[in-house]
């Protein structure tokens, strides 16, 4: 019996989010229903992430708003997509203990504040008309909130 290899994925530690779009609504550059996610790198996961095959976006010195609320870091734009095999996205320092979120309630996280966030991404690799690419899609997402003193107390 042969064995089949288990898919490959990149595991990222201490991401900050950005551009977060759980919900999947329209704006100006994303048609209603796509969900995605933008990731902001140290030079070190960026280059983990290109060695992947994965394509990141990188800005010189000329691109850099100081007004601009993201940080000009390299950044990887990821999707998000429920069906068959669905993400793991869990917030994991709440009172109560880890909290799974689902397609429904994943997109409380669009306006949160984001303590710390370690990703697993999986690859769709692509090939349309000779084009090719390598397409980075949320495996699990684990997500620490800022908290503060009255969070605890209220045991929220």
């Amino acid at each position: 019996k042969e064995k089949t290899m288990a898919r490959e994925v990149l595991e990222l530690e201490g991401v900050q989010l950005g551009y977060k779009n759980f919900e999947g609504r329209e704006k100006k550059f994303n048609a209603a229903g796509k969900r995605n996610v933008t990731l902001f790198l140290s030079e070190e996961q960026a280059q983990s992430a290109e060695a992947f095959g994965f394509n990141v976006k990188r800005f010189d010195n000329s691109d850099i708003n100081p007004e601009d609320q993201y940080p000009k870091s390299p950044q990887l734009k990821v999707n998000i997509k429920y069906g068959v095999i669905s993400p793991n996205i869990t917030i994991v320092n709440s009172e109560n203990g880890p909290v799974a979120l689902d397609e429904e309630t994943v997109e409380t996280l669009d306006t949160a504040d984001i303590e710390f966030a370690d990703v697993v991404l999986s690859p769709y690799d692509w090939d349309v008309n000779g084009e090719t690419g390598r397409t980075p899609y949320l495996k699990a997402l684990y997500v620490g909130l800022d908290r503060n003193r009255f969070d605890d107390k209220y045991h929220l």
